[in-house]
């Protein structure tokens, strides 16, 4: 089975709890996951696949991503990688959300020359509790503008983990085709 690192970027955690899931799903399915931030994460290099997940924040994702992927751009073409997004932009209702995580995508790709193999997106949260007040009253208002809870009493969380679920396992079966002999690697 693959040795697969999981890097993240996260600025209130929900992304990491997202890349420990995807560990979860990928560790039930016989491989061994390991989940480290860019920030402190090692080279891919010992790795047979790389799974990166980033929030974002105020247009663009975490700058350790970003760094990551530029430092490790060879090494991550030449293996099975899939790049995860999250966000409020993609919990906004309608069309327009989606669109604008494809925008964050394309600026990624021009930033980096990362070509993502597979990506995918996922509702991030508005952890309004943790925030202090200024954040808070941003945050309420970004919401607001995006169709999306504006209590500040609460928490609201609007990853679908059932569809994180659902690529993890799918990202662990592809592994294991590429495994399989007689199956081209990529």
């Amino acid at each position: 089975m693959a040795r697969v690192a999981i890097i993240y970027g996260s600025s209130e955690g929900h992304t990491a709890r997202l890349a420990e899931r995807m560990a979860e799903v990928m560790a039930a399915a016989g491989h061994t996951p390991e989940v480290a931030a860019a920030a402190k994460a090692p080279a891919p290099d010992g790795y047979d696949a790389l799974v990166v997940a980033s929030s974002i924040h105020v247009g663009h994702y975490h700058q350790a991503v970003r760094r990551y992927l530029r430092d490790h751009l060879p090494a991550l073409a030449a293996m099975p990688h899939a790049f995860v997004s999250v966000s409020l932009s993609e919990a906004s209702p309608g069309a327009s959300g989606a669109e604008t995580v494809a925008g964050y995508l394309h600026t990624l790709r021009e930033e980096t020359g990362f070509e993502p193999a597979r990506a995918v997106s996922f509702g991030g949260a508005l952890a309004f509790r943790r925030y202090g007040v200024l954040t808070r009253l941003m945050l309420r208002r970004i919401a607001a503008h995006g169709g999306l809870a504006t209590d500040t009493s609460t928490n609201h969380d609007y990853t679908d983990w059932a569809a994180v679920d659902a690529f993890a396992a799918s990202f662990a079966s592809e592994l294991e085709r590429a495994e399989a002999p007689g199956t081209p690697a990529r």
